[in-house]
């Protein structure tokens, strides 16, 4: 018979404050991003028609993309604040490592869980992204005497409230779904092996530990910053060096993340065994705030890429976009250097 290890009630769905707080921002973020993707389609429409009836429509559009912005921008820790209340109800889950395997093996609905899971940690991030881009394309239109990248605004609208959509739909799911596991009978191949970490005498390790070199990663994670550093700051003297701050941080976040997990977390958790990024967004402050800073200075230099394509764009206005990339990438660098900083103080004896 199916068998049904789960420790929390009986009930279809695990209810709590941080669940219910979620299902309400989702819900808030399905009908904001639906109200933006339904007026932006709109104005598209007019435009073909009437410019002048586009550029009255778009404060409505923008009030309600910049409130989906702050949504945005709460829903991505929220979600992490959402799988740590979870961590109580499973006996042997000691931290949302183990959340977030919950599911794994099972042939009920809650085998759904952890690839849900998985989309929604590239969906949060890829939200904030776009409507950071749409904010620095909003503030290139707005600069215009004629509004000239209107039309460039409101499919970037359809874009991002699209993307809120599909988030607030599968973070719904994730919640909505019963966290009951079902498995088949006990067998040699029944039941998958489960996720890619072993839980050790409490400590967590990577089944692929072996295979990487501390050193190695530590020297990575240097050189990525390093050269992120370098290429923002010589994207400020040389603008066209933008695409290659670009790259430098698009490299720097799978670099990041497996250093992160491999070497930075047993230090910032201060457990050498403990190779868990998530018991850093719980357990460590230094470590909530280098994910913070590393974060903002990789979404910095993007959006400055954005406002620099705009400022190759003869529509645009001649200063803008210039001058906001510029702030961009000294945040950006700003941002990056503390968190190597904040690494570095780790290092110390």
């Amino acid at each position: 018979m199916p068998g049904a290890p789960w420790d929390a009630a009986d009930a279809p769905m695990i209810l709590h404050a941080a669940s219910l707080l979620a299902l309400f921002v989702g819900l808030v973020e399905l009908a904001l991003g639906g109200a933006v993707v339904a007026l932006a389609v709109r104005a598209l429409r007019r435009r073909r028609r009437d410019a002048a009836a586009v550029d009255a429509g778009l404060p409505l559009v923008g009030h309600l993309a910049t409130v989906l912005t702050a949504v945005a921008v709460v829903g991505w820790p929220l979600l992490y604040l959402l799988l740590d209340a979870y961590v109580p109800q499973w006996r042997g889950v000691v931290c949302i490592q183990g959340v977030t395997r919950i599911g794994e093996g099972s042939v009920g609905p809650a085998r759904l869980l952890p690839p849900l899971l998985v989309v929604l940690q590239a969906t949060k991030p890829a939200l904030v992204l776009a409507v950071g881009a749409w904010a620095v394309l909003r503030a290139a239109n707005r600069a215009t005497a004629t509004g000239a990248l209107a039309g460039r605004e409101l499919a970037a609208l359809v874009a991002c409230g699209a993307l809120a959509v599909v988030d607030a739909v599968l973070t719904g799911a994730y919640v909505w779904i019963p966290k009951r596991e079902q498995f088949l009978e006990s067998g040699c191949c029944a039941v998958p092996p489960r996720g890619t970490t072993q839980l050790v005498d409490g400590e967590f390790t990577t089944r692929t530990a072996a295979a990487f070199d501390g050193r190695v990663l530590s020297l990575a994670y240097v050189a990525v910053t390093l050269a992120l550093v370098l290429a923002t700051t010589w994207a400020l003297r040389r603008p066209r060096w933008t695409w290659g701050a670009l790259l430098a941080a698009a490299l720097a976040v799978p670099v990041g993340l497996v250093f992160l997990r491999e070497v930075a977390a047993p230090r910032f958790l201060g457990l050498p065994g403990h190779r868990c990024a998530y018991c850093i967004l719980s357990s460590s402050a230094a470590g909530v705030a280098f994910l913070a800073l590393a974060a903002t200075g990789v979404l910095c230099v993007a959006w400055a890429a954005v406002a620099h394509a705009l400022g190759r764009d003869p529509a645009a206005p001649e200063d803008g976009p210039s001058a906001r990339a510029t702030r961009l990438l000294r945040a950006g660098r700003l941002a990056t250097v503390a968190a190597a900083a904040i690494v570095g103080v780790q290092w110390l004896p």
